[in-house]
């Protein structure tokens, strides 16, 4: 059972997720990274990118000796975890609530195999926002485009990208550098093992 969370001080792989050592091993060097983008309010001495952990982890949960079906469906149960996390965020605008749990539960859908999925909204749908021009919001609605992008196997790896870097270089969900890197932590030892699995993380970061 999934349920939310938002403490990750240690680096801490629950054995339920099994995955290769190849990748645990990844994943605890990237956690002991110092990150620029968690330097920016603390005035830390960090020399690397979110973005290049990001194409590792890409990289490693779609290898190119396994099949495109097993490679795309790892990045649409990352993207579909990640969508979860800025409910706090989404749900302030009744637009975008009720088009984000629209999309989730057609993810859900094409997660299980029905190939009869609900409707998904237009992406032009998610424009009509009732609140303008806050940061935040715009960059959920960006989330929420790019995941109805994700089940494309060819466009899945650049929907995922901005996905992941609207959630943690932007403000999707979360503004204070300090909580954005307890996030990452979440990332490295929940959803990315959890999508490895092809299941969702046993628990999804709370924000609110």
């Amino acid at each position: 059972m999934t349920s939310y969370i938002n403490d990750y001080p240690l680096f801490n792989i629950s054995p339920t997720y099994d995955i290769p050592l190849s990748l645990k091993n990844l994943l605890s060097d990237l956690w002991a990274q110092q990150y620029q983008e968690h330097a920016k309010e603390h005035n830390g001495d960090a020399t690397t990118s979110l973005s290049d952990a990001f194409t590792k982890v890409l990289d490693a949960l779609w290898p190119e000796s396994i099949s495109v079906h097993a490679g795309h469906k790892r990045y649409v149960w990352m993207a579909y975890a990640l969508g979860f996390t800025i409910g706090p965020t989404i749900n302030r605008d009744p637009v975008y609530k009720q088009q984000a749990a629209l999309i989730l539960m057609g993810i859900s859908r094409w997660l299980r195999g029905k190939t009869a999925p609900l409707d998904f909204p237009r992406e032009e749908e998610l424009t009509a926002s009732v609140i303008e021009g806050e940061l935040a919001i715009d960059e959920a609605r960006s989330v929420l485009q790019n995941l109805l992008r994700i089940t494309d196997p060819a466009e899945a790896r650049a929907a995922l990208v901005q996905i992941l870097d609207d959630c943690f270089e932007g403000y999707a969900v979360l503004r204070d550098a300090y909580r954005k890197k307890d996030f990452f932590h979440w990332w490295l030892v929940e959803v990315v093992p959890a999508a490895w699995c092809m299941r969702l993380p046993k628990v999804i970061y709370q924000a609110g």
